[in-house]
């Protein structure tokens, strides 16, 4: 069990501790005084998405339309580290091509960070931006979100998650590939990898 599910747990036992406790004396929400500790000094390692795996999985993307979508997709995940939410609420006037950097104002955390973007990944996003997007949109359409549907429309929280399930199937390497996932796997980056040493060192994102 992890540890959120154990304190859930440990919260309804004491909860019940006190209403037995209430029916003989007059105590309130937390006063039993009676403590239980959740040992986790042994967590179990995270999974991760080795080298040659995201290799397999960046293959699993064709050349067609969604195939350079899906690369560009999976280069903001893995390639910059960015959560879901951050991906599908990406401006197109956040992505700096000439500094090669991107620069997250919406962040979990409140504060903006720019992220710098590798050689391969700026290509990919790159090639998905003026050579795919722009024929997923209507020419009327003034959306200015960077991920978009096969049909022109803004890209859901369960779209994309839907996309690396599709890809994760694709690729076959015995793990269930999500967001999340992905942008824990950025700490495995080197200059070996596919996608061209996505930062110079290892950063880590929580």
């Amino acid at each position: 069990m992890s540890t959120t599910y154990l304190l859930k747990h440990r919260e309804a036992v004491l909860r019940f501790i006190e209403f037995v406790m209430s029916q003989h004396n007059e105590i309130g929400h937390g006063q039993s005084g009676i403590q239980i500790r959740i040992d986790n000094t042994e967590k179990p390692p995270k999974e991760i998405l080795l080298e040659n795996e995201v290799e397999v999985l960046f293959n699993a993307c064709d050349s067609s339309l969604l195939g350079i979508r899906d690369k560009a997709i999976l280069s903001l995940l893995y390639g910059c580290g960015l959560r879901r939410k951050e991906a599908i609420q990406l401006e197109i006037s956040e992505i700096d091509l000439n500094k090669g950097r991107i620069h997250i104002d919406k962040s979990k955390t409140k504060q903006a960070r720019d992220i710098p973007m590798s050689t391969r990944v700026q290509q990919n996003i790159e090639e998905y931006l003026f050579n795919v997007r722009n024929l997923m949109l209507d020419s009327t359409s003034n959306l200015t979100k960077v991920l978009i549907t096969q049909r022109g429309s803004e890209m859901g929280n369960g779209t994309i998650g839907k996309v690396i399930e599709r890809l994760s199937e694709k690729a076959n390497i015995g793990k269930t590939v999500t967001c999340h996932l992905l942008r824990h796997s950025i700490a495995t980056c080197s200059t070996k990898n596919p996608v061209n040493s996505m930062f110079t060192g290892f950063l880590f994102f929580s």
